[in-house]
């Protein structure tokens, strides 16, 4: 606002409207800004996605079951009678196989080279293994891990195969014996999704 004292001394007041004085560049830089901000977070999106997914693969239940059931079959390949220090060149691999096959995920399946069956051959040369009992373990233990992931993405069915497959691997699991207890409810149809959202 501007104040001019007349001749008369009559004072004259010019207005000036501060909404409309702008800077001409705010919207180019907003538009650069928020194009910005929508690049780093899909980047930092893309980069937990990769951090967090494991390619975990999808083993049918009856695929699984058949694998574990069936996994005494070669029990006599492994002699007691071999000798100590290839016994042990033997461990130490099954040992490193069984982590590895456990830290991909492959637990149960492919048929042979998975977490079970490197610690079920592990526990047939020497039933008191530690590392293959916390291997077991451990399986059981994974599969709690995508049973829970399953629920929360609401795929009951994948939860319901992961709990039974690792209740076949460790019966005594505390998670995954909840879980069951709990019950997985079972997938609702469209009808009774529409139904559950107006009650």
């Amino acid at each position: 606002m501007t104040r001019v004292v007349g001749a008369g001394g009559e004072v004259q007041v010019t207005r000036v409207d501060l909404d409309k004085v702008q800077p001409r560049n705010t919207p180019v830089l907003l538009t650069v800004l928020a194009g910005f901000c929508a690049l780093v977070y899909s980047i930092l999106f893309y980069v937990e996605h990769r951090i967090t997914t494991v390619n975990v693969p999808a083993v049918p239940i009856s695929v699984a079951l058949e694998l574990i059931d069936t996994g005494g079959e070669n029990r006599a390949a492994f002699s007691t009678n071999a000798d100590p220090a290839q016994t042990e060149k033997i461990s130490g691999a099954l040992r490193w196989l069984g982590t590895h096959s456990l830290n991909e995920y492959r637990l149960t399946a492919p048929p042979q080279d998975n977490a079970f069956y490197h610690f079920s051959r592990l526990l047939q040369m020497d039933p008191a293994d530690d590392i293959a009992l916390q291997g077991l373990l451990q399986v059981s233990g994974r599969y709690a891990i995508l049973a829970e992931r399953a629920i929360a993405d609401g795929d009951y069915e994948r939860a319901r195969s992961c709990i039974s497959i690792g209740l076949q691997v460790s019966p005594d699991n505390t998670t995954l014996n909840i879980l069951r207890e709990l019950g997985v409810p079972r997938d609702s149809g469209l009808i009774d999704a529409l139904v559950n959202l107006f009650r």
